[in-house]
């Protein structure tokens, strides 16, 4: 079996509680046998990741940036985010037109806004099952009221392209019963959901 992952960052290399979950299921799936190719958007954030060592002992795991950038500090961040923007763009639909045709077994979508639009303005196009997993709600920010309106109407536009994109998604894994729950209300019924327990099992301490 082959999975495509496509992901924002190298969960290798990223320090954060979501890195490291990635990092522990892709470390799962190939203990099991499963190839991995990992697709990272968002480049390159340091020098150490640039030169892929740490990724050598992994037979099973395929790595491809699709935009090589180098994003090791602000001033670099902001050159590619801003002036190299439209260049970062085309780069990865054009990348992103070849891995979703790509004849594997499972497309995981672990990535954000830009690739859940894309696949939106793309319908059809994977020739693969796509899953998404989810470990928060959305409209978190609804009652942060320090969010300028602007940030407030970015993440209004992120929420209503994840609800779009999940009438094209096969399966939905999630961490929690209850997100499982509120998702159902957000997902069509044809959706499949898989609960993917990463949290404490409380059951443990009980005596």
């Amino acid at each position: 079996m082959t999975i495509n992952f496509i992901c924002d960052f190298n969960p290798f290399y990223t320090s954060s509680a979501v890195a490291n979950r990635y990092e522990g299921i892709l470390r799962g799936l190939m203990q099991n046998g499963i190839r991995v190719n990992l697709y990272v958007i968002g480049g390159y954030q340091s020098i150490g990741e640039y030169s892929g060592k740490k990724l050598n002992e992994f037979s099973l795991l395929k790595t491809k940036y699709l935009v090589p950038w180098l994003n090791s500090n602000l001033t670099l961040r902001r050159i590619n985010g801003y002036l190299l923007r439209r260049i970062s763009m085309a780069l990865c639909n054009a990348q992103f037109k070849k891995l979703l045709c790509e004849p594997v077994d499972y497309c995981w979508i672990a990535g954000g806004y830009v690739i859940r639009n894309f696949l939106i303005n793309n319908k059809g196009i994977n020739k693969s099952k796509l899953l998404i997993e989810f470990s928060e709600y959305q409209q978190l920010y609804k009652d942060d009221k320090s969010l300028s309106d602007r940030v407030r109407n970015r993440l209004e536009e992120e929420f209503r392209v994840t609800c779009e994109f999940l009438k094209y998604v096969d399966s939905i894994l999630v961490i929690t019963k209850c997100l499982e729950a509120y998702y159902k209300t957000l997902a069509p019924a044809k959706v499949k959901f898989m609960h993917l327990p990463m949290t404490v099992d409380s059951s443990r301490f009980s005596n």
